[in-house]
C-alpha cells in the first residue's frame, strides 16, 4: 500500500491587489483567482543572519527540524531518532539529550516539541507512546509526564502562557461525536496535564486528515492531507483549520478573532484545496494552498505511476492595505535558489521572526558551483559536506 505525504507549503512577501469581503465584512482570499506576482528581495524586508552550528565540541546534529526560536536560544529536534539540541544565540550547544525508549521517562517518537522559557521546561509530545506528553528541564532532566493524554490523537502542542499549553486534536473518523473531534483546540495544564478549557471553536463537520481513495476490488490508497494549520507567534496563536473557511487569531485572554476568509468553501471544492498558515508578522501573513486532485492520484496509483508534485500556490496578505500577492523571494546571498521562509510547526517567542535550516552538503555544493555570495558564502567556506547545518535567522523590519 502506498502513502503519499506531500511537503508542507509555506510562503513569502510584499505589495499588490486588493481583496473582496464576505457578508460579515471579513477580507476574502479567492483561491481560484490569479493575483499579481511580486519579486521580493529578502534582505529588503528582513535582517538576515546565518548561524553556523559547528561550534567547538558541538554534537553531530544531522537531519533536524526547528522546535523553538527566540532571541536567546534555538531548540532543534530529530523526531525519528529522538535527539534534542538546545543552542544559544550564537549556535553553540547548551545541551543535547536523547531519551528515546520505552521507559516511563522516555518517548518512542518525538512527534512535536515546545518550550517554556520562563520555567525552562521542554515539552515533548509522543503521540503514539504510552507517556503522552513528557516534560524535561532545559538540561534534559525528566520532570513529569502526562500518560492520561497518551494515544489521544493529539497532533500538536505549543507553549501558550505560564499555566497552559495549547494543543490540537486531529480528526477522529472512529468517534465523530467525541468532544476532542468537534472542539479540538484545548488548553492543557502544564502542572497536571489535564484539559482546563477549550477554545470557542466548534466544528459540526470536520474533514479528515486522511482520505481513502477506492481503487477497486476492496483496495484503497490512503492520502495524508499534511498541511500544518496552526502557528504560535509571540503571544498570539494563529488557526487556519482545514475544516474552516475562516482564519483566526487567538489572543492571550482567549479571545478568538476572525481575520480572513477563503473561497471556495472547504466543503464545496473539486478538487480539494487545503490551506495553511506559514508566517505572520505585524505587517502581513503568509499562507499556502495545496490542491489534491483525487482522481489524478487514483489513476497514478492504479497505473503504478510515480506520484507527481501537487499543484501549490503561496499567498501574502497585508493587514493594513488588504492587498494580496503571489510572492517570490530573492535571496541576494543565494540568488539561484528560492529563499523559502520555512515555519513548519515552530513556536516563535518573539514577533516578526522566523528561521530555516540549511544543510551543510547543499551549501558546500552551491559554493563549489559559485552560487553563494556575501555572508552565506563566508559561512559556507568554513563547512564540509558532513558538517552540521546552518540556521538562517530572519528578523522582519
Amino acid at each position: 500500500m502506498k502513502t503519499f505525504i506531500p511537503l508542507v507549503l509555506l510562503c513569502a512577501l510584499i505589495y499588490g491587489c486588493g481583496t473582496s469581503q464576505d457578508k460579515s465584512g471579513l477580507p476574502v482570499i479567492d483561491l481560484t483567482q490569479q493575483y499579481p506576482k511580486k519579486d521580493i528581495v529578502l534582505q529588503d524586508i528582513a535582517n538576515v543572519e546565518y548561524i553556523s552550528l559547528n561550534a567547538k565540541d558541538a554534537p553531530l546534529i544531522g537531519q533536524v527540524q526547528i522546535g523553538y526560536i527566540s532571541n536567546d536560544c534555538y531548540i532543534l529536534y530529530d523526531s525519528m531518532h529522538g535527539d534534542v539540541f538546545v543552542l544559544d544565540q550564537n549556535g553553540k550547544a547548551r545541551n543535547h539529550f536523547n531519551h528515546k525508549g520505552n521507559g516511563s521517562k522516555e518517548y518512542m517518537f518525538a512527534s512535536h516539541l515546545t518550550f517554556d522559557p520562563v520555567a525552562d521546561e521542554i515539552y515533548i509530545l509522543d503521540a503514539n507512546g504510552s507517556n503522552g506528553i513528557l516534560v524535561y528541564t532545559g538540561e534534559g532532566i525528566f520532570v513529569r509526564h502526562f500518560p492520561d493524554l497518551a494515544r489521544q490523537n493529539i497532533a500538536e502542542i505549543y507553549d501558550f502562557d505560564d499555566q497552559t499549553l495549547i494543543a490540537y486534536f486531529a480528526p477522529s473518523s472512529a468517534d465523530p461525536d467525541n468532544l476532542n473531534h468537534t472542539d479540538p483546540y484545548v488548553f492543557i495544564s502544564k502542572l497536571k496535564g489535564t484539559i482546563e478549557s477549550r477554545v470557542n471553536l466548534h466544528f459540526s463537520q470536520r474533514l479528515s486528515n486522511r482520505i481513502m481513495i477506492p481503487l477497486g476490488d476492496g483496495a484503497v490508497a490512503p492520502i495524508l492531507i499534511a498541511t500544518s494549520e496552526s502557528r504560535k507567534y509571540g503571544h498570539n496563536f494563529v488557526i487556519a483549520d482545514r475544516s474552516a473557511d475562516t482564519l483566526y487569531i487567538l489572543s492571550q485572554n482567549h479571545v478568538l478573532t476572525p481575520i480572513l476568509a477563503r473561497t471556495p468553501s472547504v466543503f464545496a471544492q473539486d478538487p480539494f484545496v487545503a490551506w495553511s498558515v506559514g508566517l505572520m508578522t505585524d505587517q502581513f501573513i503568509c499562507m499556502g494552498a495545496l490542491e489534491y486532485n483525487f482522481e489524478m492520484l487514483k489513476r497514478q496509483f492504479i497505473n503504478n505511476q510515480p506520484l507527481g508534485d501537487l499543484k501549490s500556490q503561496d499567498y501574502l496578505y497585508f493587514f493594513k492595505s488588504h492587498e494580496i500577492f503571489i510572492p517570490h523571494f530573492i535571496n541576494v546571498d543565494w540568488p539561484s535558489k528560492k529563499a523559502s521562509v520555512e515555519m513548519n510547526r515552530v513556536s516563535v517567542r518573539e514577533k516578526n521572526m522566523s528561521a530555516r535550516i540549511i544543510q551543510a552538503d547543499r551549501l558546500a555544493d552551491a559554493l563549489e558551483k559559485g552560487e553563494l555570495h556575501g555572508k552565506l558564502k563566508e559561512v559556507a567556506q568554513t563547512l564540509s559536506y558532513d558538517d552540521n547545518p546552518v540556521l538562517m535567522l530572519l528578523r522582519y523590519k
